[in-house]
């Protein structure tokens, strides 16, 4: 795992953790989804906004899981760097898939045309 990803989120929790201490409206229920209070709906959409591709959906089960634990600042922390590098993982993936059909449509091209 790379230490600057996980710290990352990591400051990002840490922040939403004492925002919600400055005011009680922040565990009012959010607009986006009446089951989370509005600290955790704002907390996810910055950290969505780290990733390397939209996963709101996939944080949000992340943070459930973590949810409860003793040590949730650092277990959410993880999820979401995993999942950071699985998005990484799956843009690269997509990138090569792209430049593999690229280079067979060329190659496809230059046959015909030899032919």
């Amino acid at each position: 795992m790379n230490q600057a990803i996980y710290d990352k989120f990591y400051l990002i929790i840490g922040k939403w953790l004492k925002v919600r201490e400055t005011d009680y409206s922040w565990y009012q229920e959010s607009e986006e989804n009446k089951l989370l209070p509005k600290y955790i709906m704002e907390m996810l959409k910055e950290i969505n906004n780290e990733m390397p591709e939209p996963m709101l959906d996939k944080l949000k089960q992340a943070e459930i899981s973590a949810c409860g634990h003793i040590d949730y600042h650092h277990k959410f922390a993880l999820h979401c760097a995993k999942l950071y590098k699985k998005g990484v993982k799956d843009e690269i993936i997509k990138k090569l898939n792209c430049l593999c059909l690229f280079v067979y449509s060329q190659s496809r091209e230059r046959e015909e045309k030899n032919e």
